[in-house]
């Protein structure tokens, strides 16, 4: 099922051996190069505030109003992720980061993205347009599959799917 990730943002977590709710989503762990969320960065009721994790591998249930787990203890540190330490120190983000097309062209700033809860692949991205604003009434929306690479400055876009895009909307006013 498609999930847009806005709907997860703040969701409470329910761990089933606890019966009891366990921390809260608050962002995203996502493996730039496949496209993949990782995991869930995690809100802990915790006086200490050190970052917490979960893997998305320990998701038993993906509800429309919570997130469910069978143990609490699937809660841990990034250190005990693979990949999960590297990524946030790289300080790699979807949400919020900028979008510009191989040929440089400001195209404007992640608001969004959709991913399959099936396997947590990312599906496309909505993005708050800049100078095309005019072309895509303030919203383009992005195939991940159309995505060429993913820093922590900037994700890129082929400039072919730009065309496309442009194409479409050009028809589209025609009719």
């Amino acid at each position: 099922m498609l999930k847009q990730a806005g709907s997860i943002i703040n969701l409470p977590i329910f761990a089933l051996d606890k019966k009891t709710r366990v921390g809260q989503v608050y962002d995203f762990i996502i493996e730039p190069q496949v496209g993949r969320i990782l995991a869930f960065l995690i809100k802990k009721k915790s006086i200490f505030g050190k970052v917490k994790i979960l893997a998305t591998e320990d998701i038993y249930n993906l509800e429309e109003n919570t997130v469910v787990i069978e143990k609490a203890d699937s809660i841990t540190p990034p250190e005990e992720v693979v990949r999960a330490k590297q990524i946030l120190q790289d300080k790699i983000k979807i949400i919020g980061n900028k979008v510009i097309t191989e040929s440089g062209t400001y195209l404007g700033k992640v608001e969004d993205f959709v991913f399959d809860s099936a396997n947590y692949i990312l599906v496309k991205l909505y993005v708050k347009t800049g100078i095309l604003q005019d072309i895509f009434k303030g919203e383009l929306v992005i195939p991940w599959d159309k995505i060429h690479s993913v820093t922590k400055d900037e994700i890129v876009v082929f400039d072919e799917a730009i065309k496309e895009k442009v194409k479409e909307m050009r028809a589209v006013r025609a009719t």
